[in-house]
């Protein structure tokens, strides 16, 4: 877990986004979901012998130990965004949040959904230290990652998460979570956010704004071409 402070930092340097990131990286969206199958999908994975990173102690994570080494090696960022944006994974999977309720997301490094079956039967998915995730904000629209799951998506791993917006069908507050279909993540990487008009084509929308959260492999690797050329553009060469 991160402290308030942490947390607050974290939510503020995950929601930099310039105007000019946002127009490049549209502009460029709809050929690279057509050009994240020809990067590679299938190929060998980067170190793909090497065992998993351990997960960090439980309520011992600073704010530095959130992000995995930049170095190369087992579990480095290289390793991990080189073999999700090769479609290197099981899966992914999208979790929910709003203004309210993110900063508590980052602090407690816990994703939440509401119970349901369609949420249970994505979750089984998830494969601890393989999967990717993502955080979707409900109030701004926009997908931000990019996490690793370190554990399985369980119901009501941490009780008193985001008890403030509610109840769990009206159960005392603090008894279970409002939002008990829960993941610990770990952050990879702070990629600039990305709109949701930019990556809409990738997911599989059922109405306007209701998507499927459960990801394929190849979905994961479109997501990471996109996030991977808005941070390009974000990081201009030197910097």
């Amino acid at each position: 877990a991160l402290s308030h402070e942490q947390a607050q930092a974290l939510l503020l340097d995950m929601s930099k986004s310039s105007a000019q990131v946002e127009a490049i990286v549209r502009t460029r969206a709809e050929g690279m979901i057509g050009a994240s199958a020809a990067n590679g999908v299938g190929k060998k994975p980067v170190n793909a012998s090497q065992p998993a990173v351990p997960a960090p102690a439980s309520g011992s994570a600073p704010a530095s130990s959130a992000v995995v080494s930049s170095e190369s090696g087992p579990g480095s960022v290289f390793q991990r965004l080189s073999n999700w944006r090769h479609g290197h994974t099981s899966t992914g999977m999208i979790f929910g949040c709003n203004k309210a309720t993110m900063a508590e997301c980052l602090k407690r490094m816990l994703f939440g959904l509401p119970d349901g079956k369609v949420y249970r039967q994505a979750g089984e998915k998830v494969v601890p230290f393989d999967s990717a995730l993502f955080l979707f904000n409900y109030t701004d629209r926009q997908l931000y990652g990019v996490f690793m799951a370190t554990s399985a998506v369980d119901f009501n791993l941490e009780p008193e998460a985001w008890k403030s917006t509610g109840t769990y069908r009206g159960r005392a507050k603090g008894e279970v979570s409002p939002f008990p279909t829960q993941v610990r993540v770990q952050l990879i990487h702070r990629f600039p956010p990305l709109p949701e008009d930019i990556f809409k084509p990738v997911l599989k929308y059922r109405g306007h704004h209701k998507f499927d959260v459960d990801l394929s492999p190849q979905q994961v690797s479109q997501l990471m071409d996109m996030y991977m050329q808005a941070d390009r553009v974000a990081k201009p060469p030197g910097v």
